[in-house]
């Protein structure tokens, strides 16, 4: 265990004995159930005296003040005084390497919450804090929380959700396990473990699990966790039979395979992308990338060729003719996903496009996908943001393979010019180049995209190249620098123009052509240099803030779908 101990912070009705019971479970923690908020009283009689010596400490030298002695009040002692108090009352003599205890009364403590938490971190030896959340109307719905009015108690709900959030985005040593990932049993909570330093004892979480932990234990609730559990291998299998979308792909005989150590597996569909794949596969690798699966469809440039040297790449082949029957390639996604990542994450992306964020150089794939699954989230929105050069394209030198894409397009819009609106759930955002010059009455191309997902049974699936089947955007943002305003431009215009390729038969590239694109400088006084990913930070957390605003930070990005087939 890296940690001496640990804190479920939760609400009623979330889960948090059968989380207790799984923590349990390792050797050496000694994790207790509920103390009627006895924490709390210490914290209020700390802050007391705080507040009492920080502002009396100057009257209170004489006798007749009325706050006499308040300058010999020592709050940094009680807090000596709290931390033998607490591991007295929740550790007594049984040794535990790692001790702690759970409570659902922060509610009451909402408003306070994080100076709360602050104190505890001080008084508890090298502490952890594990916050528990679960879908607000079976929260609501329980007899527990008959006697509250349910909008008010959702409100409260949606507020701890969000605060819960916003502290573990501040401090690496907070964790959010959603009681809808609970259930699914060992590989499911695989990160808690993880982030505790812990190994799991398989089979001593599946006896936990299907143990009654509950105030009032419901047999439904267990039953539907042993149901999805005993499940997997048949959804498993389901997911790979995904109607006849594998039939028209061939596997290479002469591609790499699956690392089945990956942490993400970056999937594309390719064709004819030459002169970009080896900038492409270069900057995913330096952000970890260890293995990559690519669907060629009918190339003719050297694409095959070049793939089929790459060690970590594993290549199908299809026709290009089979495109449209495959939904635009989204059901060979959803099926080869879950033939190769089930329990993994995928990113799916084309060769033009190029995940960065603040900090990426540092984080890595690795570290960004660790982060989400330490919030809570199963997937990571996004949203392409199309970077352009100093001139027009038809003016740029031609493009060298291998050259980095952001030495030729270092610019973006700023995140002000993005056009931002909500459908059904849905984010859609217009931005860019291709919002500002359209035709009157016509829609922009979509900006939105939700592509960095964990694999898993009956999850996250492809609507499309914008959309999915949760609708509903991750807080964790993490945008996708769209290189499509390259040298090539107008020659791939052509080309998707002449084949018909792309929505509507090339709508939006004949818009292209019709507005005369490749020759107008996109660069204005209020474009945004990017050299990192720092400099998308303003766009992060704009977009980021613009989600959270609307109190998407709970369990509903579980278990929420939208258009579920």
């Amino acid at each position: 265990m890296k940690y001496q101990s640990v804190l479920i912070v939760t609400y009623g009705r979330s889960g948090s004995t059968l989380l207790q019971g799984v923590l349990n479970t390792i050797d050496g923690v000694t994790l207790r159930g509920e103390n009627q908020d006895f924490c709390w009283g210490l914290y209020t009689a700390w802050k007391s005296l705080a507040t009492a010596k920080a502002r009396w400490s100057d009257k209170a030298q004489s006798a007749t003040d009325s706050w006499y002695g308040a300058d010999q009040l020592d709050p940094d002692h009680f807090l000596v005084t709290a931390r033998q108090i607490v591991r007295d009352q929740l550790a007594p003599g049984d040794g535990a390497k790692c001790f702690g205890f759970k409570e659902i009364r922060y509610l009451d403590h909402l408003q306070e919450l994080f100076p709360y938490l602050q104190f505890l971190l001080t008084i508890f030896p090298r502490p952890a804090i594990i916050f528990n959340t679960r879908e607000h109307s079976a929260v609501v719905n329980s007899a527990f929380w008959k006697k509250e009015d349910p909008q008010a108690l959702t409100k409260k709900l949606r507020l701890a959700d969000d605060l819960f959030f916003e502290f573990t985005s501040r401090h690496a040593n907070a964790f959010i396990v959603r009681y809808e990932n609970l259930v699914k049993g060992e590989q499911a909570i695989e990160p808690l473990f993880d982030f505790l330093g812990a190994k799991p004892d398989d089979e001593r979480i599946r006896q936990t699990l299907e143990t009654p932990h509950s105030f009032v234990p419901k047999p439904d609730t267990l039953n539907q966790g042993r149901q999805t559990r005993n499940n997997r291998p048949a959804a498993q299998a389901a997911s790979s039979e995904e109607g006849s979308a594998l039939d028209v792909l061939t596997l290479d005989p002469m591609s790499g395979l699956v690392s089945v150590d990956t942490r993400v597996l970056v999937i594309a569909i390719v064709r004819d992308e030459i002169a970009r794949l080896p900038w492409f596969i270069e900057y995913y690798r330096r952000l970890g990338c260890e293995s990559f699966l690519f669907i060629d469809n009918g190339s003719i440039d050297g694409t095959v060729d070049f793939l089929r040297q790459q060690q970590d790449v594993m290549l199908y082949h299809t026709e290009a003719a089979h495109f449209r029957g495959s939904n635009s390639g989204r059901d060979w996604v959803n099926s080869l996903a879950r033939q190769y990542a089930l329990g993994k994450w995928v990113l799916c992306v084309d060769a033009d496009e190029l995940l960065c964020w603040p900090g990426s150089e540092q984080e890595h794939l690795s570290g960004l996908v660790k982060r989400a699954e330490r919030l809570g989230l199963n997937r990571i929105f996004t949203p392409m943001i199309d970077a352009y050069g100093d001139t027009p394209t038809n003016q740029m030198a031609p493009y060298q393979q291998g050259q980095p894409f952001g030495d030729i397009c270092p610019w973006v819009d700023p995140v002000e010019n993005t056009q931002i609106f909500w459908d059904r759930g849905r984010l859609v955002l217009y931005g860019g180049p291709r919002n500002k010059h359209t035709d009157p009455g016509t829609k922009p191309p979509i900006t939105t995209k939700q592509t960095l997902y964990f694999v898993e049974e009956d999850g996250y699936a492809h609507l499309g190249p914008h959309f999915d089947t949760y609708g509903i955007p991750s807080p964790l943002v993490a945008p996708l620098l769209h290189y499509k305003f390259m040298p090539d431009f107008r020659d791939r215009c052509e080309k998707n123009i002449r084949e018909g390729n792309h929505w509507n038969n090339a709508q939006d590239y004949r818009n292209y052509k019709r507005h005369g694109l490749d020759s107008i400088c996109f660069k204005t006084e209020h474009s945004v240099r990017i050299t990192t990913g720092n400099d998308l930070q303003r766009h992060v957390q704009a977009i980021s803030r613009l989600i959270r605003k609307q109190g998407l930070a709970g369990s509903i990005h579980v278990t929420s779908r939208f258009g579920k087939k």
